[in-house]
């Protein structure tokens, strides 16, 4: 395959010579690790969001802490909150170990 694709140039590459025409190349970087730094820099948002929220809560919680109604929520939703902390802990190795699976399976070593 390589020897037909020689001196041939994809679309919109002028002046760039490109060596892999494989699936799983993108340029420089391959697709398995675009992939993973999409997933964890969403995993991290995730996260980071999840954070904020109990703090936000627990500005709450502590705002109206005379108000039973407003304290009860505040507390529900910082539950909800660490859970989904836990979660985005929880789910970095396991996409991880999904995505080296995955792409072992399909480079067949």
């Amino acid at each position: 395959m390589k020897e037909l694709l020689e001196g041939c140039r994809p679309e919109g590459s002028i002046g760039r010579e490109i060596e892999d025409y494989s699936l799983t190349s993108v340029g420089e970087t391959s697709l398995r690790a675009r992939l993973t730094k999409v997933v964890n820099n969403l995993i991290t948002l995730g996260a980071i969001l999840s954070i904020g929220n109990i703090v936000f809560c627990g500005m709450i919680f502590v705002v109206y802490g005379g108000d039973e109604e407003r304290t009860k929520q505040a507390r529900r939703v910082i539950l909800w909150s660490i859970l989904g902390f836990i979660g985005m802990i929880t789910a970095y190795p396991i996409v991880n170990a999904v995505i080296n699976f995955v792409f072992s399976v399909g480079s067949g070593s």
